[in-house]
């Protein structure tokens, strides 16, 4: 049985002391869920690429690049985790695609942004409102306070 007293959920007051194993069992229960939403997004992640005709690497480049609009490349770079070298090879291929297309920063011709062309929105667009469409209907049942618990728990996470 588990302790409900208030003692019980109490964190330990410093990183590293040691926790109760209801604690220790919700905290492997939780990294286990994790793990499988990791899972899934890649999953989800893979079929939208597939959608597109691109690898998940390029399909995840050019979806940053449809949301922020237009990103410059050491942004963009950075926003992913990606090497300068890797993300050349991505955008070239999205270039070679048409996908995106490259220009010199007016202020600092070293600089390069990238922008998406009509037909990348357009189709990231109707891929993502697809995704989203299942989301919800996933999430549609759900009380709206579990909603905003799992929004705001979510958030503490982050």
């Amino acid at each position: 049985m588990i302790d409900t007293t208030p003692a019980a959920h109490q964190c330990p007051a410093r990183p590293g002391d040691p926790v109760s194993e209801e604690v220790d069992s919700a905290i492997v229960s939780i990294e286990r869920q994790v793990l499988t939403l990791f899972a899934s997004s890649r999953r989800a992640l893979r079929e939208q690429a597939a959608e597109m005709e691109l690898q998940p690497a390029g399909y995840r480049v050019l979806l940053e690049i449809v949301l922020t609009g237009s990103i410059g490349a050491g942004e963009l770079a950075e926003a992913l985790g990606l090497d300068r070298g890797a993300l050349s090879r991505q955008l070239g291929a999205l270039e070679a695609l048409g996908l995106v297309t490259r220009e010199r920063g007016s202020g600092d011709r070293r600089a390069v942004v990238i922008h998406p062309t009509p037909d990348a929105v357009r189709r990231v667009q109707r891929i993502r409102t697809s995704a989203r469409t299942a989301f919800r209907e996933r999430l549609a049942a759900w009380p709206r306070g579990d909603l905003e618990e799992l929004a705001r728990l979510l958030a503490n996470l982050s």
